[in-house]
């Protein structure tokens, strides 16, 4: 049976994202985007600010619901609900039972941490990420997004 989880990129000053080292798991020792399981009854917002508070110790506000991810492999089968959030905590950081450190990062630098070690759900969450907000940043000019696959 799949395993659910939640998980949030927590942007703060619009300008760094929240990583943190796992402790354990199938992901022990490599960067992730902090999250944690969906309690029975929970909504997926809530269950978003709970788990960013107990990995991480700060408070959240909550923007979106952004995509899903997956990881199918051998004894490893987890659907990754991927939220949105604000930082709405003063202070830095400090890492919760799931986490051997947390930060926040210069989204430019992530890159960096990939090549040290980034889990794949947390790889793919980025990628979709950049997607996501390129998009946005195109529709606030005014530019039509090519369909992918096409050709300008």
């Amino acid at each position: 049976m799949p395993q659910l989880l939640v998980a949030t990129i927590v942007m703060k000053d619009t300008a760094n994202v929240l990583l943190g080292k796992a402790a354990g798991g199938p992901d022990a020792g490599l960067w992730v985007i902090p999250g944690g399981y969906l309690a029975e009854g929970e909504q997926v917002v809530k269950a978003s600010e709970r788990i960013t508070k107990e990995e991480t110790g700060l408070s959240v506000i909550p923007k979106q619901v952004l995509f899903l991810s997956e990881v199918v492999e051998p004894d490893d089968h987890r659907i990754a609900v991927f939220c949105f959030a604000e930082c709405g905590s003063s202070g830095d950081p400090k890492p919760g039972p799931g986490l051997t450190e947390v930060r926040f990062v210069d989204p430019r630098t992530l890159g960096e941490y990939q090549k040290e070690g980034m889990s794949p759900l947390t790889a793919d969450a980025f990628f979709k990420f950049s997607k996501i907000l390129q998009m946005q940043m195109q529709a606030q000019a005014g530019t039509k997004v090519p369909a992918e696959g096409t050709v300008n």
